[in-house]
């Protein structure tokens, strides 16, 4: 029941709400790399898939569904399609690993 709330979140954010990115459906080492951080209170991605600040991300890690927010956002200088993204747990969220 909860993963059908945040699945229809994912699908139709609502107005004034951020975009939510579910990473589940990509394939984590070739459209993304993510560093869980700090017993996954924080992470580091770098993807091809554009964010912006204060977006949701969710990953699949093992048996754990988590949710991050984006905290910012670093382009690499030879292109803007490519980002260094930090990221800190949602809190918020009930999916904690």
């Amino acid at each position: 029941m909860i993963l059908q709330a945040l699945l229809k979140l994912v699908n139709d954010p609502g107005i004034g709400q951020k975009k939510i990115h579910d990473f589940r459906k990509y394939k984590r080492g070739e459209e993304f790399f993510v560093d869980f951080l700090d017993s996954y209170n924080s992470a580091r991605m770098i993807s091809s898939i554009l964010v912006k600040p204060g977006e949701k991300v969710i990953f699949q890690e093992q048996e754990s569904v988590i949710m991050y927010c984006v905290t910012e956002i670093e382009y690499y200088s030879n292109s803007n399609s490519v980002q260094n993204v930090s990221l800190k747990i949602d809190r918020e969220s009930e999916f904690k690993p």
